[in-house]
């Protein structure tokens, strides 16, 4: 009987250390498991971490490779640069110049200058001539066309005394034209109207000139023309005793 129950004790002990083994064996696997989930997930954030200053790295290389582009566009043609004249009269000889000055920070490209002198457009006898090519039209036969061409050819001829066309080409920032020298009729006042052409686009300045004693004053406007239609003021000079027409 004494023997039965010391066997019993030693398969108790047994099973005892037996559990105390499994327990202590899958506690060494738990660690060992944990230590490298613990690993990998170190590595997966390190990762995770490096991704994520690459990607900073890659869009700060975009926005700077955006930004060349974007300077390299407004170099070819011009950005926001344009030009404008301003009236250099001169008292002594009783003549004109227009200084053409270049305002932004890029090249402005095939510049080509129109200036138009208003008062001297007016005084053309632009309608007779128009009244005869309808009056030609109407007929409608040989020498009507004929007619025609020779008075289309006539009022450009008389265009052209009242347009004075300067093709300047290239200009560089921070710079100056002198334009023309035209003589300064004896009245009051002066009107002219500049078109100016460019590859950066298309401008229009309007000028008003009134002597008053001595002294000329002026007021200008220059407008860019949009391709949708509409246009927007560039830059301005008003003078109070004198009124620019819309």
């Amino acid at each position: 009987m004494l023997n039965l129950h010391i066997l019993t004790w030693i398969g108790i002990i047994l099973i005892a250390i037996g559990t105390i083994f499994t327990i202590l064996g899958q506690q060494i696997t738990n660690d060992k498991s944990t230590k490298e989930i613990s690993q990998k997930t170190d590595r997966i954030q390190d990762l995770s971490e490096k991704n994520i200053r690459l990607s900073a790295e890659l869009a700060d290389l975009a926005n700077k490779n955006a930004a060349k582009s974007d300077e390299i566009t407004k170099l070819v043609t011009g950005g926001d640069s344009f030009c404008y004249l301003l009236p250099m009269p001169d008292q002594i000889s009783d003549r004109q110049s227009f200084m053409l000055f270049h305002e932004g920070s890029y090249p402005i490209y095939d510049v080509v200058v129109q200036i138009e002198n208003r008062r001297t457009m007016q005084r053309m006898p632009f309608k007779k001539l128009y009244d005869e090519i309808i009056a030609s039209h109407e007929r409608d036969i040989t020498e009507g066309r004929s007619k025609q061409r020779d008075l289309s050819h006539e009022i450009e001829a008389l265009r052209n005394k009242a347009i004075s066309r300067f093709p300047i080409g290239t200009l560089p920032p921070s710079t100056a034209v002198t334009l023309g020298r035209f003589p300064i009729p004896e009245t009051d006042e002066m009107e002219y109207f500049v078109m100016i052409h460019s590859r950066s686009g298309y401008f229009t300045q309007s000028i008003i000139q009134k002597k008053f004693g001595p002294t000329w004053k002026s007021s200008w406007r220059v407008l860019s023309h949009e391709n949708d239609g509409k246009h927007r003021v560039l830059k301005e000079q008003i003078d109070a005793d004198v009124p620019l027409r819309e």
